[in-house]
């Protein structure tokens, strides 16, 4: 019930249209349960041969279904509106939400599972904020409008046609109860099928170097397999539940033909009473059957609701500290203090560093993959916090500053390489959304055998650990500045401009105090080999 209470607060802000779809939903209702009254007086008057009344009972009936129709068209226009409504909010709550999230989430979570709850959960819950809960309460109004009038027309054979209502209600509590483990299993097992199907697509060069298609192919079976397993579950429950909750109105049919049929013989009641009884009972099967389906639909949205509040629920592990500073003036300098990190409580991926940079100079730290090169930059940005340590620029202590300030000060070139779906200029320009085509052409100049180029930044710019590209110096700092080898085991020529991953944050175009570094007091692990990639910051 709470994750049914929070759904419903996503349609706080649209009660006015809700209440009008439910109102124009209830009038439409009423409709449909004239229209079975005035058939029976229609009988009636047949049956007394009062042939005045029937062309205004005739045009009262075909009024009301007029009406219905019009009633009915209305309120599908306004619950899609604030369905789609509801979506929007969703999809802008989530990412919003996503992006204030720290690094360490998304190390921990697949790509394809957040993709599945933006796309696949978010669907169920729209569909049942905007159409589910409207079908749930028209169906419920219909039943008790229909019980209604069956009572005011002959109270003792409405007891008799409503019998099976309790057995409804115990057959769709029960249902929701099995449902809804199932319905929300089938959501997580699409997520994986869906991280599957997304590493498939990004890994697709590995798969075919190593000409693993095959590979690759049972493995997706095998998780399509689950999706289908659970699905066949989940249906079998349908099938049973559905029918059922559409045979018990049955049942009060036939009760109403056997004791309403007997009274209409011995004319204890009217043959016009008796249409009026057996079209609302057989009207009442539709209701009941959606009112079935409407449930399911419901549990589908809530076992969705849990999985996209897991996330919304996840605070950021890095926040600003109420009422921090912002980043102090300075010339760039950096120091680590007795740095060690820990991802997840794990073993340790740097230890003990102690690290002095000053403002101007530039280091490469110089190490195999997974020495932790790439992670002590990080802890600079402050995509990650320390373990144990502290890290400070110009003097102030990283975790006590305010976070866009120092991040809009520090660019973090990540060593994997991406591209936005945008020209390579734009993807040069990214954290330059001003910058002239002058300033991107020369932050990207073509490589020459006889030159070598490093991603350099200035403070305010960047500090970046990355594959040294144009892409990632332009993106990096606010004037990219060109440079010699460093002191390194190796260096490397500027490769043309390709893909690299952006900062995290926008900086302006200018320029700025130097930032680069010298040699280091300590090397992130504690034998770094002579052959291996140069890292520049």
């Amino acid at each position: 019930m709470r994750t049914y209470r929070r759904l419903m607060g996503f349609l706080r802000p649209y009660r006015a249209q809700l209440w009008g779809s439910l109102v124009f939903a209830w009038a439409a209702m009423g409709m449909t349960v004239l229209i079975p009254w005035l058939i029976g007086e229609a009988v009636e008057a047949v049956r007394d041969g009062n042939k005045p009344d029937l062309l205004p009972l005739a045009l009262a009936i075909v009024g009301a279904g007029i009406l219905r129709l019009g009633l009915t068209v209305v309120r599908r226009v306004v619950a899609g509106k604030v369905s789609l409504a509801v979506e929007f909010d969703l999809r802008q709550q989530f990412y919003a939400h996503l992006q204030r999230l720290d690094l360490g989430f998304f190390d921990s979570q697949q790509t394809g599972q957040l993709m599945s709850r933006a796309t696949v959960d978010l669907q169920s819950i729209r569909f049942f904020l905007g159409y589910g809960l409207i079908f749930i309460t028209q169906n419920l109004l219909t039943i008790t409008l229909a019980a209604a009038v069956m009572i005011a027309v002959n109270p003792v054979l409405a007891l008799v046609a409503l019998i099976p209502a309790p057995f409804v209600i115990l057959a769709a509590t029960r249902y929701s109860q099995i449902s809804r483990p199932a319905q929300q299993e089938v959501q997580q097992r699409i997520g994986e099928l869906t991280a599957e199907a997304e590493e498939n697509v990004s890994g697709i060069r590995i798969v075919k170097a190593f000409a693993r298609e095959e590979h690759q192919l049972h493995r997706f079976q095998r998780v399509v397999a689950r999706v289908f397993d659970q699905s066949i579950y989940t249906t079998r429950i349908q099938a049973f539940f559905s029918p059922l909750i559409g045979l018990l109105p049955q049942i009060g049919i036939a009760l109403v033909l056997l004791v309403g049929g007997r009274e209409v013989i011995d004319g204890s009641l009217g043959l016009g009473a008796f249409v009026t009884f057996y079209t609302l009972v057989a009207m009442l099967a539709g209701p009941m059957r959606s009112l079935g389906m409407a449930l399911g639909m419901a549990q589908r949205a809530v076992a969705s609701g849990n999985r996209m509040f897991e996330i919304l629920d996840r605070e950021p592990a890095i926040q600003s500290p109420p009422g921090a500073r912002a980043l102090p003036a300075g010339g760039g300098a950096v120091e680590l203090r007795g740095v060690t990190l820990r991802y997840n409580g794990g073993s340790p991926s740097l230890t003990g560093v102690d690290l002095a940079v000053e403002a101007g100079k530039t280091v490469a730290l110089v190490g195999p993959s997974g020495s932790g090169k790439t992670s002590l930059v990080g802890l600079i940005a402050r995509l990650y916090d320390p373990s144990e340590g502290t890290v400070l620029v110009d003097g102030a202590d990283v975790r006590e500053v305010d976070v866009e300030s120092l991040r809009s000060q520090i660019a973090f070139v990540a060593d994997d390489s991406f591209l936005f779906t945008a020209s390579v200029a734009e993807n040069i320009a990214y954290a330059h959304q001003d910058a002239t085509l002058e300033q991107i052409e020369a932050a990207a100049p073509r490589p020459t055998p006889s030159s070598a180029s490093c991603p350099r930044a200035t403070r305010p710019g960047s500090a970046s650990a990355a594959s040294p590209s144009p892409a990632a110096s332009a993106s990096g700092s606010r004037s990219p500045v060109p440079c010699s080898p460093t002191r390194a085991s190796s260096s490397s020529t500027t490769p043309p401009p390709r893909s690299t991953r952006p900062p995290r944050r926008r900086s302006k175009p200018g320029c700025g105090r130097r930032w680069p570094g010298g040699r280091p007091s300590s090397s992130p692990t504690a034998s770094p080999p002579s052959r291996s990639p140069t890292r520049s910051w």
